[in-house]
């Protein structure tokens, strides 16, 4: 990829050791919020509603060009964005809307677009009108994200929690069986006309950071030793499809014979990130130099897919590939014409289970609504007994362990167990 597409490095002071604040809404926020809509629609007060960035197709490579004296809003068909329209309301408030997943008539969650020619000190309003989804973490405390280069190169502090007012309520926007779902917020900029900042529902993660994150895998004299990478298939557009295996190769063919598989996959749905900083850590620990991790390639061998629809990543879709298909639901029939991805995955597990057997697959995912960490296991109908316990055992495993360490508690919620943690996911 073209460096000057891709999106913003992540750069969070301490690391994961910084909790990230929840902000909290004033109360009645979003009465006041969907009544101001209705004065704004029947209102006499002449608005601006002037159109300053529009993406009529993915064609676009820059955005429509205003007079120096309203900001420009858009994405310069850099990977993840996906803004739309921007249309300047008032002078200081701007309406958003989002690109729709490619080829599909929704899936409107994921966001990721710039903000340039601001000035410092004033308060800029941004509502953001075409969300799909009746209920979000922005009800609870979540923030939106931003990236200032000018506060980067000064300070060292990239992607923040920002915004005064933030509400998430039911617009007057109508569309076919109910109502769009809006997200406004308010921010100030610490600097002025020069700085270019990003805004976006989670931190980021695009496919060139993937590449870039394996590249240094493979420059790595220590972890190199321990993981081989191949792409199993080209995407619809032509992307790698990269496969990790991680163990140790330096083991003696009866060694080898005796591992079983545990299979990882990530970023199925591309606007759930959260998913591939999970990933990334996994990769870390199994290429690590810890004695546990040193057990685990000598006694598995790891498969592991960090990115199952780069296409959709690249696009800025929140769920879909290129072809509008949401590939978690390809599973049961994959064609590889419309989800290469998945039927390359499947065909590569049936091999695993017939050659050495797999122990283990996984699949991470993040959710828009649901706190703490929690996994959900496959019901098997058909079982009995013993069987139906088995896709329990290992949320049940990691509960006790996590229980023994700093008192975590487990949910029992039907098929699925649920660990909670303590610690919000957003």
């Amino acid at each position: 990829m073209n460096l000057a597409l891709m999106s913003h490095p992540v750069l969070i002071p301490n690391g994961a050791k910084k909790h990230e604040p929840m902000y909290k809404p004033r109360e009645g926020l979003d009465v006041d919020m969907a009544n101001r809509d209705l004065e704004r629609a029947f209102s006499t007060k002449s608005s601006l509603n002037r159109p300053i960035y529009e993406q009529p197709d993915l064609k676009v490579t820059a955005p429509i060009s205003p007079g120096d004296t309203e900001v420009t809003v858009g994405n310069v068909m850099f990977e993840c964005g996906n803004l739309k329209k921007a249309v300047q309301v008032y002078q200081w408030e701007y309406d958003l809307t989002l690109r729709i997943d490619t080829n599909t008539k929704g899936h409107t969650q994921w966001y990721y677009f710039t903000v340039t020619n601001v000035r410092k000190d004033v308060r800029y309003k941004f509502n953001v009108v075409n969300f799909l989804k009746p209920a979000f973490m922005y009800s609870n405390g979540m923030q939106p994200l931003m990236y200032s280069e000018f506060l980067a190169r000064d300070k060292g502090i990239g992607w923040h929690r920002v915004g005064k007012d933030i509400c998430y309520y039911s617009s007057p926007l109508k569309r076919k069986g109910s109502n769009f779902y809006t997200l406004t917020f308010q921010v100030e900029f610490s600097y002025g006309k020069g700085d270019a900042c990003c805004f976006a529902y989670y931190f980021p993660y695009s496919y060139s950071d993937l590449q870039m994150y394996l590249e240094a895998l493979d420059k790595d004299s220590y972890r190199k030793q321990f993981i081989r990478r191949r792409s199993m298939c080209q995407t619809l557009a032509g992307n790698n499809f990269d496969l990790l295996t991680i163990t140790k190769f330096a083991g003696t063919a009866e060694e080898m014979r005796r591992r079983k598989a545990i299979v990882f996959t990530s970023l199925v749905h591309p606007g759930e990130t959260p998913a591939s900083f999970i990933m990334k850590g996994i990769l870390d620990f199994l290429t690590g130099s810890s004695i546990e991790a040193h057990l685990l390639r000598e006694n598995f061998v790891f498969k592991v897919i960090p990115m199952l629809n780069p296409d959709g990543v690249i696009l800025g879709n929140h769920r879909t590939n290129t072809a509008g298909y949401d590939l978690n639901r390809q599973w049961a029939n994959p064609f590889r014409r419309i989800s290469p991805t998945i039927s390359a995955t499947k065909q590569m597990i049936k091999k695993l289970q017939e050659e050495m057997g797999v122990d283990l697959f996984v699949e991470i995912h993040d959710h828009s609504r649901k706190k703490n960490i929690f996994l959900f296991g496959c019901e098997n109908k058909d079982a009995s007994g013993l069987m139906t316990l088995q896709e329990k055992l290992y949320p049940r495993m990691l509960s006790k362990a996590r229980n023994n360490s700093s008192g975590g508690v487990v949910e029992k919620r039907g098929p699925q167990d649920i660990i909670d943690n303590g610690n919000e996911m957003k």
